[in-house]
């Protein structure tokens, strides 16, 4: 990964360059974290409007999990088996208004509860701000993610469970933490499934941040992971009273609007390529700026 030092002086250097090149944002993206924090620079971006009819199914940078989690009939207190299915996560019958649908479909009492997620092709992603437009379901008993996930721990979440209140909250409560670690879940002052919001988490060398409606909410600086991973969207049932509740009696939808991740990873080729680019760059867009 180039570091922020050596793409400033890159883009400085590339101010004499005289050559024009067609292309933008060959510099990265310039990410803002509001008034008081410095700003990142990112090399990479993936953004997708799900909204968009030009978006062909669920774009060419992210794809639909198919794996299953075992169950735990005999601890307490007891977890179903769940299943994230292909078929969980499609365009809904809004189209242009909601976009994707991620489902738990409405539990029969045997067998996985069926779930959805969705999950970036690249699994090489080392810090970035991502962004997600999301609005939650209204039926009880699921759990709703956006994160950052290599493993157990190594993740960076934000959480929205939809069940009745309890110890850990209720659904219009934010799960903000660095797993494994379990921190406070603030209110969010608004009814997340009402609408859409965008929720947001930047991670940077030491410190994890989440935002929504572009307004920091958390910051944590243990438990931040330092090893690549991937972006993850799920939306998931195990029955386990403690935290997602449920399985829930008809079908749950979340549902993603758009995305836009920025970001920078470990692939040293594209690293070294992206660092040539930049050099040749004299566009006065070269370097982006994201709010």
């Amino acid at each position: 990964m180039p570091s922020l030092a050596l793409m400033a002086s890159i883009f400085l250097a590339s101010l004499a360059w005289t050559q024009p090149t067609a292309a933008s944002c060959e510099c990265g993206y310039l990410v803002s974290r509001g008034s008081t924090l410095t700003p990142q620079l990112f090399t990479n971006s993936i953004v997708t409007n799900f909204a968009d009819g030009r978006t062909v199914d669920i774009g060419p940078d992210w794809q639909r999990s198919n794996y299953g989690i075992d169950g735990h009939p005999n601890i307490n207190p007891p977890q179903l088996a769940q299943w994230y299915y292909p078929e969980n996560v499609y365009k809904t019958s809004e189209g242009l208004v909601d976009g994707l649908a991620i489902r738990v479909k409405a539990y029969g009492g045997t067998g996985p509860v069926s779930g959805g997620e969705l999950i970036t092709k690249r699994r090489d992603i080392l810090y970035g701000s991502f962004r997600a437009t999301m609005k939650t379901t209204t039926v009880k008993g699921v759990a709703q993610g956006f994160f950052f996930y290599r493993d157990n721990n190594n993740e960076i979440d934000i959480e929205i469970l939809s069940g009745d209140p309890n110890a850990i909250g209720g659904p219009d409560n934010l799960h903000f933490t660095n797993k494994p670690g379990i921190t406070a879940a603030p209110v969010a002052g608004f009814d997340p499934a009402a609408d859409f919001h965008d929720y947001r988490i930047d991670w940077i060398p030491g410190k994890s941040e989440m935002w929504v409606d572009s307004t920091l909410r958390s910051s944590h600086t243990t438990g931040v992971p330092t090893i690549a991973g991937e972006i993850v969207i799920n939306c998931w049932s195990n029955g386990d009273p403690t935290w997602s509740q449920g399985p829930p009696t008809r079908d749950a939808l979340l549902r993603v609007r758009k995305t836009a991740l920025y970001f920078n990873h470990t692939n040293a080729a594209e690293n070294a390529a992206f660092v040539s680019k930049c050099a040749k760059a004299t566009g006065a867009d070269r370097v982006c700026n994201i709010i």
